[in-house]
């Protein structure tokens, strides 16, 4: 009945039905994915039986990315021609408002630009964004008419011909190009850099995007592309977009793998997107667009910037070009039933990707798999052995990539030397999320925003300290404002919330209220009844922080269950916390940076400043 009302599924679900054994399931909240890890493309009779085929890619693809793609080894590649491993596809004058302007300037600055020209290209990471954009657009400039893909399907000539158009795009826009005239300037608001949640899977939950570097990279370079279609091509592209582009632009952890003329165009732009009024990002845009005299100059200095440029081979990138064939092996064998030839064929896969670091999540992974095909063999065969190597296999996974924090769900081994604090890893893939959020890529910004929260030491704002303190230990905080409400809690996956009662007294002497105590009391319940997505026996921890260090007897009895954080202990731990937080900006690569990740996992542990550490090291009131 469900495939009745959705005609498009019929077609896979024929093909997936009785093939359920070689896919992987993936799901989130929203959706449902079911899908082999490589597409098996050759069990298709007439993609198999092809005399030839051709595949256009903007990229060769590196690392057996184009395998992976399309399910299909060996590849015969045709070379780049000599001079473009240097000389880039047209002229880029990139613009990055959000280093220098604020949020209301940025937006006026992209309604000023939207008048500097005839038509624009606006690109966006989803569908949803269209809509919003087109009701912007059309209150804000009734004189631009709006289009989308769908209008320009059978031809461009309405958008070309329109004295003031713009045109938003969303997920994937490869091959609607606007050469020329066609567009002179491009916003860059968002890629899609996971389409599927296959992808989100491996490089957010597996600790595996490395996988996919190539991949994004190709969809960044067809993004910033549509509007330069040729050598003597040029296009202003405007980034006010979404934080994994913004990430991949301007951290040279990142944009160090990009060509060399894009990397010198982005640098050219960042240095001159700094401290730079909205007149003067106008003016800078006028000067490209009519090619003028010193337009030219910057030109020359580009140029040269991009003599000085070297673009980076991926880390890994040799391992899994190594792997890929076998892996194509491997998921015709799954589809096939040869699970034999599965558990041999995936110690090869292991033996391939032996390297750094950065391979690890994808190592990881293959380990669950040897895992899955073992526990197969075992129930086919009934032979011991396949158990123990089942074992084994988990075994190696979760010492590989212990920050994997699913794995705990597929396996109940304990690792005695490896203690996995599931709390410290949800903290830290939140805290990466936040970062990304609060634009640390963005030094400026980022700075600003740990000097405001030094400010509110300085100033004793005890409740907004407290709550971006934890924010920056990766807990997810709120400071309710309703008169029953607490003071800021701190949330910890599910299942641990300290909730804090701050009292900031004018005088250190004296006793803590016995008022304040009472109403730290009902802290607990109100957790309990208001925040959703706490379990049951979630645990709750009381905590004041208070510049006194006395108790009342009746205060003690009052607060038995209590804990006690002096002010001034607080004040020196909130300066260690923005001191590391500081570091995270030193290391930072992007949110789903595995490395990231595991080494501040570490540091937490080393500075006793994980969930379980902070708990751990929390007074009881009654013993003050």
């Amino acid at each position: 009945p469900y495939l009745d009302t959705h005609e498009e599924l019929k077609y896979t679900w024929l093909i997936l039905k009785n093939n359920l054994h070689a896919c992987q399931l993936f799901f989130s909240w929203n959706e449902i994915l079911i899908r082999p890890i490589i597409p098996p493309s050759l069990e298709n009779i007439g993609f198999k039986s092809a005399n030839q085929r051709i595949f256009m890619s903007a990229t060769l693809g590196q690392g057996g990315d184009l395998e992976r793609i399309t399910g299909v080894s060996p590849f015969y590649k045709i070379p780049v021609p000599k001079g473009w491993d240097v000389q880039g596809m047209g002229r880029r004058f990139f613009m990055f408002p959000t280093l220098g302007l604020d949020s209301s300037e940025t937006m006026q600055l992209q309604s000023d630009l939207l008048e500097s020209t005839h038509r624009t290209v606006i690109l966006v990471s989803s569908d949803d964004q269209i809509q919003n954009y087109k009701s912007q657009l059309s209150e804000s400039h009734p004189n631009i008419s709006f289009y989308t893909a769908s209008d320009i399907e059978k031809s461009k000539d309405n958008f070309i011909n329109s004295p003031k158009a713009a045109i938003v795009l969303a997920n994937r826009f490869d091959g609607i190009d606007f050469a020329g005239d066609q567009s002179r300037l491009l916003f860059l608001i968002g890629i899609p850099y996971a389409s599927n949640i296959q992808e989100k899977f491996f490089q957010s939950r597996m600790n595996a995007s490395i996988l996919f570097n190539d991949r994004n990279r190709t969809r960044l370079i067809q993004a910033i592309g549509r509007c330069t279609r040729s050598p003597r091509d040029f296009s202003a592209i405007c980034v006010v977009g979404d934080k994994d582009l913004s990430e991949w632009l301007l951290l040279k952890s990142k944009n160090k793998y990009l060509h060399p003329e894009l990397q010198a165009e982005i640098q050219f732009g960042i240095e001159n997107s700094k401290s730079i009024t909205r007149k003067e990002f106008i003016d800078n845009f006028v000067e490209f667009i009519n090619q003028t005299q010193n337009w030219k100059t910057a030109d020359e200095e580009i140029i040269e910037k991009r003599g000085e440029m070297k673009q980076v081979e991926f880390e890994g990138v040799q391992e899994l070009e190594k792997a890929a064939p076998v892996e194509l092996d491997y998921q015709y064998a799954l589809w096939n039933k040869q699970y034999e030839k599965c558990f041999t064929l995936i110690n090869q896969i292991i033996q391939s990707l032996d390297g750094g670091s950065e391979l690890r999540g994808y190592r990881a992974f293959w380990h669950y798999q040897g895992s899955v095909i073992s526990e197969i063999l075992f129930a086919e065969t009934g032979n011991s052995i396949y158990k123990e190597k089942s074992s084994m296999f988990l075994d190696k996974f979760i010492r590989i990539c212990p920050s994997a924090s699913w794995s705990r769900s597929v396996s109940d081994i304990v690792i005695d030397e490896i203690e996995i604090n599931e709390n410290l890893v949800w903290n830290i893939e939140y805290l990466q999320q936040y970062l990304s959020w609060k634009k640390i890529s963005h030094s400026k910004t980022y700075n600003n925003y740990l000097k405001s929260i030094e400010d509110y030491i300085s100033s004793t704002d005890l409740e907004n300290l407290n709550l971006h303190i934890g924010k920056l230990l990766g807990f997810k905080c709120d400071n309710p404002s309703d008169s029953a409400a607490p003071d800021p809690y701190w949330i910890s996956k599910d299942n641990i919330v300290i909730v804090f009662e701050d009292k900031k007294y004018e005088s250190d002497n004296g006793e803590i209220a016995i008022d304040d105590i009472r109403q730290a009391t009902t802290h607990r319940k109100w957790i309990i009844e208001n925040v959703k997505e706490i379990i049951q026996d979630c645990k709750i921890y009381t905590v004041m922080i208070s510049n006194r260090s006395q108790v009342s007897k009746e205060g003690k009895i009052y607060g038995d269950e209590l804990f006690y954080w002096n002010y001034y202990d607080f004040v020196e731990f909130s300066r260690k916390v923005i001191s590391i937080s500081r570091d995270y900006a030193s290391y930072y690569a992007g949110e789903n940076d595995s490395k990231w990740k595991e080494f501040f996992i570490d540091e937490f542990v080393k500075k006793k400043i994980s969930p379980k550490q902070i708990v751990e090291g929390l007074q009881k009131l009654k013993d003050v």
